[in-house]
């Protein structure tokens, strides 16, 4: 593949709608550009795989189709690629189909130089890894049944061109507060706790924790409140309240003793709603681990 074919894949890449859950078009252009140039791509669900190579370790490619929705923030048409001062506007331009189309072309030019080498390449453009990384994750079970195992990852995902060689852990928690319900006028008056200021209390309490000193790679934890909801009425005291949490973790301390020290800071209830802290090589959404 030519440069002028790679930047004309790409765009249409962009140009094809791929939100999570909605992949199928943009895995049929893959799918169809793979074996276009010879390759035997397989698909499963609205992933696409294929192999290069016979013998040796393997080499795993990485990335994915998928993309968020486009925001109300958008300020040009997000699948109508625009090319500025050398750039691509559009959606999912960056994030990830210029990996996608980037390890397309690299498989496509390794092709012949992989007969002479005792190595294999494993291709894999996966569908759903915004959503969770259900894509990676629902795929690496079939590879590992078709003895596909890769010995080394490259994830592509925007990082600056920086070579990015560890990944924080995820825990997605949600804090629930309980109040009493009755008229805001009498609220005081009755003595009923207001589960908005129980919420907005304990939101500070977790914003001034010591969630323990930083990784020499990772650097420090991180905790931030991202959706908050309660009350059902302009003049009704809330009976509960809820905000969840994005928390990106390190190795150290482990998820269960961080929710430990999580629930003592605080008077509400906390629910784990994802906890992702793998410790052992997988193929995306890898956690703690090495990526060369």
């Amino acid at each position: 593949m030519e440069d002028s074919e790679l930047f004309a894949f790409h765009r249409e890449l962009v140009s094809t709608p791929s939100i999570s859950g909605n992949e199928t078009h943009v895995a049929d252009l893959v799918e169809q550009k793979l074996r276009a140039n010879c390759l035997d791509p397989v698909r499963f669900n609205d992933s696409v795989y294929a192999v290069i190579g016979d013998r040796g370790p393997l080499i795993c490619l990485n990335s994915h189709i998928d993309t968020v929705p486009p925001s109300a923030g958008w300020t040009r048409p997000p699948y109508q690629p625009d090319v500025v001062d050398g750039k691509v506007y559009g959606l999912g331009a960056n994030d990830a189909k210029a990996s996608v189309a980037a390890m397309i072309a690299a498989s496509l030019r390794l092709t012949q130089q992989l007969r002479h080498v005792s190595c294999r390449l494993l291709l894999t453009l996966v569908a759903g890894e915004e959503i969770g990384g259900k894509g990676s994750e629902l795929l690496l079970p079939e590879l590992r049944k078709r003895g596909l195992t890769p010995h080394y990852v490259i994830v592509g995902e925007p990082t600056g061109l920086d070579i990015a060689v560890a990944q924080k852990g995820l825990l997605i928690v949600e804090l629930h507060e309980q109040g009493r319900a009755c008229h805001a006028a009498h609220g005081k008056a009755l003595g009923a706790p207001n589960a908005l200021r129980l919420l907005a209390h304990d939101i500070c309490a977790l914003d001034t924790i010591d969630l323990g000193p930083a990784h020499e790679t990772l650097g420090p934890m991180t905790i931030e409140p991202t959706v908050a909801s309660g009350g059902t009425a302009k003049n009704v005291i809330p009976s509960s309240a809820q905000c969840v949490f994005d928390i990106r973790t390190n190795p150290h301390p482990d998820h269960d003793s961080l929710l430990l020290t999580l629930q003592r800071a605080v008077e509400g209830e906390l629910r784990v709603l994802s906890k992702d802290c793998t410790h052992a090589l997988s193929m995306c959404r890898i956690r703690w681990c090495v990526r060369r």
